[in-house]
């Protein structure tokens, strides 16, 4: 999954720091720059568009200017991470001011999940299995 930042400041702190994906690395594409990172075996890639930068094409490039309506949108919806220890990771949002789509609640027996948001709005959704 690549995902363009509008604010990459703000999304490192997202995904390195509050969700701790572990770098891995960086390198200059010719729109800007391409932050990998790794959870399990899958790659999330973090781009930043250069200053200046006149367009990012290609499908679902272009940045949604009101993630606030979801259900709305067409294309990518929201990524879901598998985890444990999910009113952990919840509070630990929380306490980094990060804001939820939906709290942490039980879906069926056994399965827990809450979805975020990121800083550019798109939504992250974390579902733990008993």
């Amino acid at each position: 999954m690549a995902i363009v930042t509008e604010n990459i400041e703000a999304s490192l702190a997202f995904y390195r720091d509050a969700l701790g994906l572990v770098s891995a690395g960086s390198i200059s594409i010719p729109i800007g720059t391409l932050h990998r990172f790794r959870f399990g075996t899958s790659e999330i890639k973090l781009i930043e568009p250069r200053q200046g930068a006149e367009s990012v094409s290609g499908p679902g490039a272009t940045i949604d200017r009101e993630p606030e309506k979801p259900g709305e949108r067409v294309g990518y919806r929201h990524m879901t991470f598998a985890v444990s220890g999910l009113s952990a990771l919840c509070g630990e949002l929380a306490a980094r001011k990060i804001r939820f789509a939906v709290a942490e609640t039980e879906v069926r027996t056994g399965v827990r999940m809450a979805m975020a948001f990121d800083p550019d709005g798109n939504i992250v959704e974390f579902v733990e299995k008993a």
